[in-house]
């Protein structure tokens, strides 16, 4: 909270001179990404999404079109998830997946001109779903030395669906540089590949809070 109070009054211009048609800026920052899924070992049925909290981060860039609004495109990813999922037949598996997400937002700017302001921020895209599988087979008929076996590690192909994004900025700063603590819904469709991928569960709900830095020109 100090820190917030300190970036509030440390820019003294007037922030509504850079929040007006045709003012643009760009916008990083890390953040806490969680998804619903197991993360540590397992025991599964059917291959299931690998979930958990991870390191992620945002990059965006924007252009007002008034005042009180401006577009923009964010970039947007999870860290890795991981979990290691026991199944039927002897083979458990080793599995790591992540997301990026690509969309084109629309912010609104509640208080412009001031120095601390809330902006709401909703919008639509695509999403990435990347991935690797390592399948470990128990085989404990075999003599010792030989009862597992590793098979290969796969990469999968980065399957694209759509999303939508809602969430919400804490903008606090002055009229070039500002802080933002920030909060992301996004919720991603599924397709048969998909489906298939993941017999035993894909969370559709992606959740992230972070930090990042906006520089308005």
């Amino acid at each position: 909270m100090p820190l917030l109070v300190v970036l509030a009054f440390a820019f003294p211009q007037s922030a509504l001179a850079r929040e007006r048609a045709g003012a643009w800026y760009l916008q990083a920052g890390l953040a806490a990404a969680h998804e619903d899924g197991p993360s540590a070992e397992t025991s599964v049925t059917y291959l299931t999404a690998p979930g958990g909290t991870t390191s992620g981060w945002l990059a965006a860039a924007g252009v007002f079109v008034g005042s009180h609004v401006s577009v923009e495109g964010e970039w947007a990813g999870t860290g890795v998830m991981s979990a290691r999922e026991s199944s039927r037949y002897g083979m458990t598996f080793d599995e790591e997946r992540r997301r990026v997400f690509l969309t084109g937002n629309v912010r609104v700017h509640l208080r412009p001109g001031t120095k601390v302001d809330i902006e709401p921020v909703a919008g639509a895209g695509v999403v990435w779903h990347g991935g690797s599988s390592q399948t470990e087979y128990d085989r404990p008929w075999l003599p010792p030395g030989q009862q597992v076996e590793m098979g290969p590690r796969i990469e999968y192909d980065a399957l694209a669906t759509a999303c939508l994004v809602l969430g919400a900025d804490l903008r606090v700063g002055g009229s070039r540089f500002a802080l933002l603590p920030s909060f992301r819904a996004r919720a991603s469709t599924s397709n048969e590949d998909l489906t298939a991928r993941y017999p035993g569960g894909f969370p559709r709900w992606s959740l992230a809070g972070g930090v990042s830095l906006r520089a308005t020109f």
